[in-house]
């Protein structure tokens, strides 16, 4: 059981690695801009260039998904740095997390660091509400003997209510869904009757339809979703196009509108690492336009995809063809 929740919590806390705002400095500008865009290859020497304890830290968060322990050494150079610094300090947390998740003897070992680091984030900036989900989904997923409490948890949930009530209604989705064994609408339904004006719980419905293959139900949701939307939610707004474009691909229904929200995703949207990548965006829109008779776009798009380093999108790309 430990070594289950070691294995999922770091998919559900390394989600929310936050980006930092625009620096002064040119290089690192660049670097951090390449890194959102999931550029690690360009993007990691330009940040050994660098001096500095963000810089370590973005290092940190690249080696975390090819080298951990190097990962720990970085991250604990930029905390010797900047021992104060929040983000680093959460940062600690979610790579502590990930390492927990690939050892045996010395899980706990790594589960109590990665407690003890998602706390002091939360204490150096109690305000945050995505360090205080990270502590909530600590508290949540993990066994009582590495941290877990539930009361915890709840004692979070309520934090982060208090802060932000869209934000609340969400983490009180996360709670809720980590509660039941059985998945269903209902409890996304009871958020929306007492906030039917937040987009982001119609996106959530809309992605529990989709995940039930429910598509005139999510087709329903994401569209109320974009209608509920206010002027400050472009990154929300770019999710409902990509996943309206996904709807359109997996129903095979609307590919107009599919097309559509798909080329919007591509040519506007400021695409962070915590969204789908552009070149999963053009995969799919060379299978719209595959769908729609569209041959040579299709055809020109699958070309450029060849030079992807994303295996997984490679992988999609070889199932297309077989």
């Amino acid at each position: 059981m430990m070594k289950n929740f070691f294995a999922k919590f770091p998919a559900l806390v390394l989600a929310t690695w936050l980006a930092l705002p625009v620096c002064a400095d040119s290089t690192l500008d660049t670097a951090i801009t390449l890194f959102e865009q999931q550029n690690d290859t360009a993007a990691y020497p330009l940040f050994v260039q660098e001096k500095g304890a963000i810089s370590l830290m973005y290092q940190a968060r690249i080696m975390a998904d090819k080298d951990l322990d190097k990962a720990e050494e970085l991250i604990e150079q930029a905390l010797e740095l900047e021992p104060d610094n929040a983000q680093i300090e959460f940062t600690k947390g979610q790579i502590m997390a990930k390492q927990a998740s690939n050892a045996f003897f010395s899980a706990l070992s790594y589960a109590g660091k990665s407690l003890a680091s998602l706390q002091r984030a939360t204490q150096l900036q109690p305000n945050n509400t995505e360090y205080l989900m990270g502590l909530m989904t600590f508290y949540l997923e993990a066994p009582g003997i590495a941290g877990g409490d539930q009361d915890k948890a709840r004692e979070t949930l309520e934090q982060i209510k208090q802060l932000d009530a869209e934000q609340g209604a969400l983490a009180h989705l996360k709670f809720e869904r980590a509660l039941r064994s059985q998945k269903s609408a209902d409890f996304i339904l009871t958020q929306l009757t007492r906030h039917p004006h937040f987009a982001s719980l119609h996106y959530e419905l809309g992605l529990y339809y989709l995940y039930q293959d429910d598509f005139a139900n999510a087709a329903s949701a994401f569209h109320a979703a974009r209608q509920k939307l206010t002027s400050n939610e472009v990154h929300l707004r770019c999710q409902i196009d990509y996943q309206l474009g996904k709807h359109a691909l997996l129903a095979q229904q609307n590919l107009a509108e599919g097309v559509t929200a798909m080329q919007y995703y591509i040519e506007h949207c400021p695409v962070t690492r915590k969204m789908p990548s552009v070149d999963w965006a053009r995969f799919r829109l060379a299978n719209l336009y595959h769908l729609t008779g569209q041959a040579d776009q299709a055809a020109a798009l699958y070309a450029d995809l060849k030079h992807s380093e994303d295996a997984s999108l490679q992988e999609a790309m070889r199932e297309v063809k077989q």
